[in-house]
């Protein structure tokens, strides 16, 4: 078995990147944090995000290989990380608590069987010997996002506000957002409540060559820039030049169209973190690799 991972570093506002990328053996996960919206900083991270992932990013290499369910292996996780954020900051507005999405997967070296569970809206795509795919993606926000960014669209259009200006005026709605997580009404993600995780999507598939995990910061190179005409041509590219080229393809396409308006999006280019597992023998290309 090989393994190969990459994080895109890209300013999202803040200068830092919130994506975690990570492969071990016998498991491999992708993070992607979420910074509170409330303007205040909360631990001694560069971002409340960056502290958050890599304190579960510890957590998981210490625990993803514990003998108990992928989604237990979460609760414990979330129990951990809350108890250190509530001794730094006590409670805060639900909109202002840190959060990540996740998508992890683990296996076993005397076994074809991969374990995943994802939470939030990121994904895996597995690849088999006849070159057919399944692809697992989680929920997390995407239809409350997408009716957001069809506002910040509208009154670009209609009120001729700039894409600063737009966003700005988003912002009271994405609170919104933001504190109806992990409530049946809003989006389930990793936060500070262990019963979140209970909403986890988790699975086994059998007779896999290889594994892609990453953030929703990577789906446009299919779902919305068409940069690739399916996952299955993706996970190719993927596994033959690595996640480093796939991620400069992607950023390729998000400085064409820097002012988002040939794909309404929030910002220009979000984080993006892929981990690439293979199973099989099959090429895997070079990697960039950041945290």
């Amino acid at each position: 078995m090989r393994a190969d991972s990459a994080t895109a570093h890209v300013d999202s506002g803040v200068g830092v990147n919130e994506d975690v990328a990570t492969v071990t053996d016998g498991a491999a996960w992708v993070l992607d944090g979420a910074t509170g919206l409330g303007g205040e900083s909360h631990t001694p991270g560069a971002t409340d995000a960056t502290w958050y992932v890599d304190r579960v990013d510890c957590y998981l290499r210490e625990h993803a290989h514990d003998d108990v369910p992928l989604e237990t292996v979460l609760r414990g996780c979330v129990e951990s990380v809350a108890a250190e954020f509530h001794e730094l900051a006590g409670d805060v507005d639900p909109a202002n608590e840190p959060s990540a999405a996740v998508a992890v997967a683990r296996w076993r070296e005397d076994s074809d069987a991969v374990e995943y569970a994802v939470l939030g809206d990121a994904s895996v795509v597995f690849r088999f010997p006849s070159g057919d795919v399944e692809t697992v993606h989680g929920h997390g926000p995407r239809e409350h996002d997408a009716a957001a960014v069809a506002e910040l669209t509208r009154l670009k259009r209609e009120e001729g506000l700039r894409h600063a200006e737009a966003f700005e005026a988003l912002l009271p709605r994405l609170r919104e957002i933001r504190a109806a997580k992990n409530t049946p009404a809003g989006y389930w993600v990793l936060s500070l409540d262990p019963d979140a995780t209970d909403q986890t999507t988790t699975g086994t598939v059998e007779g896999v060559t290889g594994a892609t995990l990453f953030t929703d910061g990577v789906e446009p190179l299919v779902e919305s820039y068409e940069v690739f005409g399916d996952w299955a041509e993706a996970t190719s590219f993927l596994h033959e030049r690595g996640p480093a080229a796939a991620v400069e393809r992607l950023r390729e396409f998000e400085r064409a169209d820097a002012d988002c308006e040939t794909h309404p999006r929030f910002k220009q280019h979000d984080d993006a973190g892929i981990a690439l597992v293979t199973f099989a023998d099959e090429t895997v290309g070079s990697t960039d690799s950041a945290k």
